[in-house]
Order: structure tokens, then C-alpha cells, then sequence
């Protein structure tokens, strides 16, 4: 199994670039967003954790994580983002392996690790390549307002709470610079998937 990290910054169109190398190479995704979703379900450990961490407030009437409320707060406060960083990225860590072990299993020679926060939480040991999408500042909060209909202020509140981009230029293996439209970054995933494809046969020869 060869595991392909895609990372970016919020608003940089990492998932979309992950769901067109998904698309073209007909491999599966493993998202870390959608596991984070399914773990603070009610009844689930995580879910308990936050309400126990942050508050009965965190919950809604009928039994569901308060997602606004919550991102309200760790927006705007870096102890609560770190404290739910600790909850969240153990239990996100050992279900992605879970998730790469059945694809194994199923004989999946590729499979793709969509995870804005590759680096932060560690999961960049977990991948066999790491492709950093990447989108300059200004850019990536215009595309926060229009995609979540949020303020510039909200927007960029959002974006300064999580590392940019240019904190991890020289950390990847490739990088896509998203700032074209969405033929251009099929065309740039296009190449992509060639280079990996390369790099896994030339590690597959060399062992």
C-alpha cells in the first residue's frame, strides 16, 4: 500500500485536488474531515470528551455537537484549539489506520490521505508522499468568504487560526500552486499522479 498525503491550508482546494486524483487514478480516499465528523456523533467518545472539556453548551437540543459554537471558540482561542487538537487527533489517527488496513486488505495498491492538518497532528509519518496544495493569502480568504458566505474579518479569523501554508513550502514532496481555475488543477493533478506512479515503481525497484 503507498499512501499519498494531501494537505493544504482551509480555502487552499486540497480536497478538491484530492477527489480528482481520486477520480483519475480510481483509487480510494480516506478523508480525516469525515472521520472527525462521524467521531463526535452522539454516543461516541469524542463527542463526550468535548462536552466534558468545553461544557454542557456544546451540545444541541437534539443530542448533536453545537459545530458553531465550537468554532466559535477554538476560532478565537488557541488553548481550546489545542485542547481539542488532544481529543481529537489520537482518535482521527487510529481510525485512518484502521481504514488503511482494510484497503489492504482489499488490495488497494494506492490510497489517498485527504488531512488539512498533515503536519500538526503527525500524520505525516503515516504517508508514504506528502502533496502540499498551496494558495496565497489573500486568495485563500476571498475564497473563504464566497464558499462559506462568511466577512473578510470572519474569513481571515478562520485562516490565521491554522499555520498557512508557507509554513511547510520545503516539507512536501510535490506542490500544486491552486491558483489557476479547475482545469488547470485537473491538468497539474494529471501530472501528479505520473510522478507518483514513478516514484513508488522506482521505490518498488530499489528494494
Amino acid at each position: 500500500m503507498f499512501i499519498i498525503g494531501i494537505t493544504g491550508s482551509i480555502g487552499s482546494g486540497k480536497s478538491t485536488a484530492a477527489r480528482i486524483l481520486a477520480d483519475i487514478a480510481n483509487i480510494p480516499v480516506v478523508d480525516a474531515d469525515s472521520i472527525a465528523r462521524e467521531l463526535v456523533e452522539p454516543g461516541k467518545q469524542a463527542l463526550a470528551s468535548i462536552v466534558e472539556t468545553f461544557g454542557d453548551e456544546m451540545i444541541l437540543k437534539d443530542g448533536t455537537l453545537n459545530r458553531k459554537k465550537l468554532g466559535d471558540l477554538i476560532f478565537t482561542d488557541i488553548v481550546a484549539r489545542r485542547k481539542l487538537n488532544s481529543i481529537m487527533f489520537p482518535l482521527i489517527h487510529k481510525r485512518a489506520v484502521e481504514h488503511f488496513n482494510t484497503y489492504t486488505q482489499a488490495g488497494n495498491q494506492y490510497v489517498v490521505y485527504d488531512a488539512p492538518l498533515l503536519f500538526e497532528s503527525g500524520a505525516d509519518d503515516l504517508v508514504d508522499c506528502i502533496v502540499l496544495v498551496y494558495i496565497p493569502h489573500g486568495d485563500q480568504i476571498k475564497r473563504i468568504c464566497n464558499r462559506n458566505n462568511l466577512t473578510w474579518e470572519e474569513a481571515t479569523a478562520r485562516v490565521d487560526a491554522q499555520p498557512s501554508g508557507d509554513e511547510f513550502l520545503g516539507k512536501e514532496d510535490y506542490l500544486i500552486r491552486n491558483t489557476g481555475n479547475f482545469t488547470l488543477l485537473n491538468m497539474m493533478v494529471d501530472g501528479l499522479w505520473k510522478n507518483i506512479q514513478e516514484k513508488k515503481n522506482a521505490l518498488g525497484n530499489s528494494k
